[in-house]
């Protein structure tokens, strides 16, 4: 398992280095992150914000996905208004685990519809084991526990280790939550 910051930092990533982006793509990309218009032509609004055209927006925006720089392209839905009012971090100790097994248990989350986050970090405190965080959703305290059950449950079938119930630390009030805006 990873035991330090400067053992992960030299560990290979499955990310490419980033493109190097023009002045004028990075100011496509910032009206991008403030949102569509909410016109007929919401592409051509941005290229005219930005001083192009609608076709460099949405040449920017194709070949931006096809590298994956762009993940997904969507609404943003505000998870408590659409009824998603009780979340929780989920914490794992993964300490003597093999790196592939906290691999294949991240990857098993991540695979579940009701977590948006999942991280392997590398535990550096003895106090605070914790390497695999799980942010998941639901709707009611009931809902709630359930996931939890049946993430955990996921979670033990895909490791011959067994694998203690995680520290569930639920969200007791919203101060932030946003998108990053990078540009």
């Amino acid at each position: 398992m990873l035991k330090s910051n400067k053992e992960f930092l030299h560990m290979p990533h499955d990310v490419s280095p980033s493109p190097s982006l023009s002045a004028a793509e990075k100011n496509m990309l910032r009206l991008l992150e403030e949102g569509l218009p909410l016109c007929l032509r919401p592409y051509e609004e941005i290229a005219r914000k930005a001083g192009c055209s609608e076709e460099e927006v949405m040449a920017l925006i194709q070949r931006l996905k096809q590298e994956k720089t762009i993940r997904r392209f969507g609404a943003g839905i505000n998870h408590r208004k659409a009824g998603f009012r009780e979340n929780a971090l989920l914490a794992w100790n993964l300490e003597n685990f093999p790196e592939e097994t906290a691999a294949s248990l991240g990857e098993t989350a991540a695979s579940l519809k009701f977590i948006s986050h999942c991280y392997l970090r590398p535990s550096l405190c003895p106090d605070w084991p914790y390497s695999l965080y799980i942010m998941l959703h639901a709707s009611s305290p009931c809902e709630l526990a359930e996931r939890v059950k049946e993430t955990w449950k996921r979670l033990q079938e895909v490791t011959p280790h067994p694998l203690k119930k995680p520290l569930v630390l639920r969200t007791l009030e919203e101060y932030k939550k946003s998108s990053m805006n990078y540009f």
